[in-house]
């Protein structure tokens, strides 16, 4: 019997060559199962429904500053900016200011642009979503699953928006020295502090204050876990003329922190993975801790062969000077857990490199490349012209190539 007799027989139930007749009208004797699978359907619908009472009044009781008119009004706009669908205004070049301090960041799926004039805020599919007007000297942006956040280096200002508005906004006494935000929308904020020399403040996803530090050592970095459960600030300090990073674990609500000490080193960056691996990057190599600061892998570098470093939920990608003598490129990467993933060199500059997955993405000054894991070359790779210096992973085969005034998406060839 085809699948398709079988549905016509599940619908009418009889055999397709039956004769259909008149529906039965006269009363059908209960039966004792079907009385008790009653029972228990019943019993089962008036606990969820009980449990869901709670649910409701629990909320109502423990959540009051959060449900306003302003918040739901905030909720509904943003996922209708957020949300990715076709519009007929979607395009795969995006074009802003023009700023050489522009700062890039992937926020709900689309592009935000930070400069020292201008924030403006991509939908998935191309569409300016909100433009803000800023003045920054050193425009620094932050995305995180919930809000983005902006700040000016060495400045005073900072402000977290959503994907259509401004949503919190503030002025710190000393200049902010850097800044971390987790997806749980959890941030915090490291400042010159006025009688220690750091101040670092963690605020929760409600931008309230839930922690104050105050460090007599110079704070260089901080990360928070993508859950909001622990911030790292990483700080340096000198005994008898040699350097050391002291790394203070702290957990939101708790004045008292954890402390670990790494000697004859400089903090330049710190992060946490997906799988919360704490990374950080000093000037002896990389790091990789666990919650406790104890010391899961160390990778030794030479600061000086280094030219950029960069840390994310994804992992870490270093590029570095394979010698002194020309323009080849030692690229490494390491995964979310930790490991090393790749550790190659090319004969040219690279100028940026992301990890689509687990394929690795290079530019170099007129081509994206493409490599997969132990590869020596290239399986793919598409020629670029103009300035575009920064790669993000747009989607499973997309990056964007962020430039001075604009940003196209390119769609690469994977295996």
């Amino acid at each position: 019997m085809s699948l398709k007799d079988r549905f016509f027989r599940l619908l009418r139930g009889t055999t397709p060559h039956a004769t259909l007749t008149q529906p039965i009208t006269g009363e059908v004797a209960e039966t004792p199962y079907y009385r008790e699978m009653s029972l228990r359907f019943a019993s089962a619908q008036f606990v969820i429904y009980m449990m869901l009472g709670v649910f409701l009044a629990v909320t109502l009781l423990t959540g009051t500053d959060r449900l306003s008119i302003e918040n739901m009004t905030y909720f509904i706009k943003d996922l209708n900016t957020s949300v990715i669908v076709g519009e007929a205004g979607a395009s795969e070049s995006l074009t802003y200011a023009s700023d050489e301090n522009n700062d890039y960041a992937l926020y709900r799926g689309g592009l935000a642009v930070l400069g020292r004039e201008n924030l403006t805020v991509f939908t998935a599919t191309g569409r300016e979503s909100y433009t803000d007007s800023v003045t920054y000297h050193t425009p620094r942006l932050l995305p995180s699953g919930r809000y983005l956040l902006a700040y000016d280096l060495g400045g005073d200002e900072y402000a977290l928006y959503n994907s259509f508005s401004s949503i919190h906004e503030k002025k710190t006494t000393t200049p902010i020295r850097s800044a971390a935000i987790s997806d749980a929308g959890y941030y915090c904020i490291i400042t010159d502090g006025t009688t220690y020399a750091s101040e670092i403040v963690l605020y929760d996803d409600m931008f309230r204050p839930v922690n104050t530090l105050y460090l007599k050592e110079y704070a260089v970095c901080a990360a928070i876990r993508p859950s909001g459960r622990q911030m790292a600030v990483a700080s340096v300090s000198s005994n008898v003329g040699q350097l050391a990073t002291e790394l203070a674990l702290c957990t939101p609500g708790e004045q008292q922190y954890q402390t670990v000490t790494l000697q004859d080193c400089y903090p330049i960056a710190l992060s946490y993975t997906s799988e919360d691996i704490l990374m950080l990057y000093t000037t002896l190599g990389l790091y990789c801790l666990d919650e406790k600061g104890t010391e899961l892998a160390f990778y030794p570098v030479d600061p000086d062969t280094v030219d950029t470093v960069t840390l994310n939920a994804d992992g870490c990608t270093m590029l570095s000077r394979s010698n002194n003598y020309n323009a080849g490129t030692n690229v490494t990467v390491f995964d979310k857990n930790g490991d090393m993933s790749y550790n190659m060199v090319t004969d040219e500059r690279v100028l940026d490199a992301v990890l689509l997955g687990d394929t690795l993405c290079l530019r170099f000054q007129n081509a994206l490349s493409i490599y997969e894991q132990a590869s020596v070359f290239p399986i793919s790779a598409a020629p670029i012209e103009g300035s575009y210096l920064t790669v993000l992973p747009y989607s499973d085969d997309e990056v964007l190539l962020c430039g001075q005034a604009r940003a196209i998406c390119v769609t690469v060839d994977l295996p």
